[in-house]
């Protein structure tokens, strides 16, 4: 019941005050202004369309067929806020398997609440839901199944199809097997014999192999950054400070976290948001495998430690686990706290309407005709994505290209003797021109 009521508050606190942002054109939600775009082009019956935003193919310039899966919807609606809703649930399911993992890890309930509330709550994710709808949050909760898995080294099957659901996701997560399928053929489990570390170690690779055959059709390359440090090291002491630096204790979290931060993902490079329920399975494994978890410790107390010791040892455990959680929590909400939007301050009037200037927008765009060619400032992308012709001011070659018939911009300097101010509003900044040579 605890998971389900935080949960709840996590999602009513979060959805609602972003998708006013969105409304109001707050941030940049470049991202979500393609994806709208690639939603809309679906419901048109384009598999591959056009998005004038990039003057590309969907595919050429994001290589993610998992997308596919959202083409039913379009029948329902091609709405912006389809894509919000989908960052919640990412989130929501991530911490549920990092939650689950530390049950089946510990069998210690306050331990994996804890972990569900740090996940859902962790400064990076936080951070994270203020910039752009992007790949990373959806990325997430494959992430956490396949490296659930790979700890565990349980399923076989079920390891090579959460590695395919993240290449397809995006064709760049191909590169994790460079690390993942060295790391499986070498793996030391009575469980895993040869013939099974061969079989996965070689669907992987295969899988791999395949998806750089796809990055090659569509003329995308993985590129790699050295720049790290300089690019994310504040983001990544929060979410160290946040897991109490214990996964620089698991080697092998530190070469996949290492790996993924360098290479570049969605045509960018990446947020360090991917790490989240990697540092979180770290913790669970920390204690593993130093014999913190209970039924193991009774097993070696049994052959190697007299009664007495037997009782005060065990108890041990659950005092460490009440304190881990307490540090756990206890900076999760201070970084929360100092954070720049804590909680999204969802308390605020503004979280919950639209401005009165920015609903004078909302109705200055209606007045647009929905036939006519269109540039826009990107922040109203998202809502403008259902336009096939729609594109932003700064994608256009204002000297060769076909010059659309409506320009609206919002704190642009957009001086063009070509187009005729039609509305503005002065308090958003907004100006809405029309073509007139």
């Amino acid at each position: 019941m605890a998971l389900w009521i935080l949960g709840l508050v996590f999602f009513i606190i979060t959805f609602g005050p972003r998708y006013f942002v969105l409304m109001n054109f707050g941030y940049g939600f470049y991202d979500l202004g393609l994806y709208t775009q690639f939603f809309s082009g679906l419901s048109e019956g384009f598999f591959n369309p056009y998005i004038p935003t990039l003057n590309k193919l969907f595919f050429f310039a994001r290589p993610e067929p998992l997308f596919f899966i959202l083409w039913p919807i379009t029948f329902l609606t091609t709405d912006s806020s389809i894509f919000l809703f989908l960052d919640e649930m990412a989130i929501l399911s991530t911490a549920v398997i990092c939650a689950n993992f530390a049950w089946r890890k510990t069998q210690n309930s306050l331990l994996a609440s804890v972990l569900f509330g740090v996940v859902l709550f962790s400064p990076l994710t936080m951070n994270s839901l203020h910039d752009p709808a992007a790949l990373e949050i959806w990325a997430q909760p494959f992430l956490a199944l396949l490296f659930a898995e790979y700890f565990s080294k349980r399923r076989l099957l079920q390891m090579g199809a959460y590695f395919s659901a993240l290449c397809l996701l995006n064709l760049n997560f191909c590169f994790l097997a460079v690390l993942l399928g060295p790391f499986v053929l070498l793996t030391e489990r009575p469980r895993w014999n040869l013939n099974r570390r061969l079989k996965i170690t070689s669907a992987i690779l295969i899988l791999s192999l395949v998806g750089l055959g796809f990055l090659h059709y569509f003329q995308n390359k993985i590129y790699f950054e050295s720049s790290l440090w300089m690019s994310y090291g504040g983001r990544l002491l929060d979410l160290l400070s946040c897991f109490c630096f214990i996964p620089l204790l698991v080697p092998e979290v530190i070469l996949f976290g290492l790996f993924l931060m360098f290479a570049e993902i969605n045509g960018r490079h990446v947020a360090p948001t991917l790490l989240i329920p990697l540092a979180a399975i770290s913790v669970i494994m920390f204690s593993d495998r130093y014999r913190l978890d209970r039924y193991r410790l009774d097993r070696y107390l049994l052959d190697h430690s007299p009664t007495d010791q037997r009782l005060q040892s065990r108890d041990r455990v659950p005092f460490f686990y009440g304190v881990l959680s307490f540090l756990l929590l206890a900076s999760c909400v201070y970084y929360n706290v100092v954070g720049p939007d804590p909680f999204f301050c969802f308390w605020k009037p503004e979280r919950w309407t639209i401005t009165d200037e920015n609903r004078a927008t909302h109705e200055m765009i209606s007045h647009i005709p929905g036939e006519d060619t269109l540039a826009s400032s990107s922040c109203f992308t998202p809502v403008l994505g259902g336009r096939l012709s729609l594109r932003t001011t700064d994608s256009i070659n204002w000297h060769q290209d076909e010059l659309p018939r409506y320009v609206l911009t919002r704190n642009e300097a957009f001086i063009d003797a070509r187009y005729s101010k039609i509305e503005e509003n002065m308090k958003s900044g907004t100006r809405l021109l029309v073509r007139i040579k």
